[in-house]
């Protein structure tokens, strides 16, 4: 019986293995598509690609660990944490993460919600909810980023905040082509392109549009005009 059973057990790690690889390679196809529109100031409904990012993690059904995790970090969910990457001490994750090669996570940082984290990120004291943080992209001091996408190369300033959510509590509407699109969302953040650097303590308000290349002064509320 036991050398009857090696077998399929080998069988079903060869098909974990296939559907973890099929599951990242679609992952980093997301995050080409975006890396493009981003790159060109492109305006999009990002609140789709949100909701892509959902039904990709969804599919993790297991953790898989090739970075580093400090014993005191606390995770419910499941991640995939690629080589070089470190979730460093008293950091929380509630929620399914990616977090890709070298990007390094807190310490006390708080993830929740679906979130995918590029190769080379710097989350620090921050707070991401629901976002998607293209590579080489930094919020190492205490920011709040909430359903949102973020760019390559971006750079937040201490206390910079993506808020998410109207007083009213009616859907977020977005501009593209000159027209206002209703996201069908109540809570959705900003798409913030390439290359921004925001100052100390800036708010980008909900369903705003940074393009790329955008310096923000610090103590600056940005809004779509």
């Amino acid at each position: 019986m036991l050398l009857y059973w090696k077998k399929p057990q080998r069988k079903i790690l060869v098909i974990r293995m296939n559907k973890q690889k099929q599951l990242k390679e679609e992952i980093e196809t997301l995050l080409k598509e975006i890396a493009e529109k981003t790159s060109n100031s492109e305006r999009f409904e990002f609140w789709k690609y949100l909701a892509k990012m959902d039904k990709l993690l969804e599919e993790v059904k297991e953790d898989y660990v090739a970075g580093s995790v400090d014993k005191s970090a606390t995770i419910n969910g499941r991640i995939i944490l690629e080589e070089g990457a470190t979730i460093k001490p008293y950091t929380v994750i509630e929620g399914n993460a990616y977090i890709s090669k070298y990007a390094e996570i807190g310490p006390f940082a708080y993830l929740r919600g679906n979130v995918i984290i590029a190769r080379n990120c710097r989350i620090g004291r921050t707070e991401v909810k629901h976002s998607i943080i293209l590579e080489n992209s930094k919020a190492s001091h205490f920011s709040y980023i909430g359903d949102s996408i973020v760019g390559r190369d971006v750079n937040f300033g201490a206390g910079t905040k993506l808020a998410n959510l109207r007083f009213d509590n009616k859907n977020i509407k977005f501009l593209i082509r000159d027209k206002l699109v209703d996201s069908g969302q109540r809570k959705l953040g900003a798409i913030v392109c390439d290359d921004v650097k925001t100052g100390c303590n800036v708010t980008i308000n909900c369903g705003s549009f940074v393009p790329k290349g955008t310096f923000i002064l610090p103590n600056t509320f940005w809004k779509e005009k």
